[in-house]
């Protein structure tokens, strides 16, 4: 009875223990290349399109396979989603939920940031954005 148990344990808790971890490094890497443009840099979109920094990890690698799939249905994001291995959906996933930023915007234009960690030291920042490089320039940064 011992052994039966363990083994129904081990099926139902081998899916679990598969799932990848996703490389920070590797998803910078990837959005730079591949998610900046439309999503903004570091995730945090100016536009109409959405903010991927914050999200849920789990939530967003739902979303990459379903894109990747078909069956959530964009063509852009099916187009970017095709050429991602289920790797580089965790990076992705990884690096966006680790972007824990939450944007508001003053009447000139800055994005502030009020709390970001960056390597481990905390700051609060004002960045501008530039729409026509689609760059963001530090106005300030101050340790906290």
């Amino acid at each position: 009875m011992k052994v039966k148990s363990l083994a129904i344990l081990a099926l139902i808790t081998s899916p679990m223990l598969a799932h990848a971890v996703g490389n920070i490094d590797n998803g910078k890497t990837l959005a730079a290349s591949k998610c900046e443009t439309c999503h903004g840099a570091y995730g945090v979109n100016t536009g109409a399109r959405p903010n991927l920094a914050g999200q849920k990890e789990a939530y967003l690698v739902r979303q990459l396979q379903a894109f990747k799939s078909g069956t959530r249905i964009n063509a852009t994001m099916q187009t970017q989603a095709a050429g991602l291995s289920d790797q580089d959906i965790e990076d992705l996933a990884a690096y966006f939920a680790g972007n824990n930023v939450i944007p508001s915007y003053s009447d000139n234009g800055i994005l502030k940031l009020p709390y970001v960690r960056v390597t481990d030291i905390p700051f609060q920042a004002e960045l501008e954005y530039s729409s026509s490089n689609s760059l963001f320039s530090i106005k300030s940064a101050t340790k906290r």
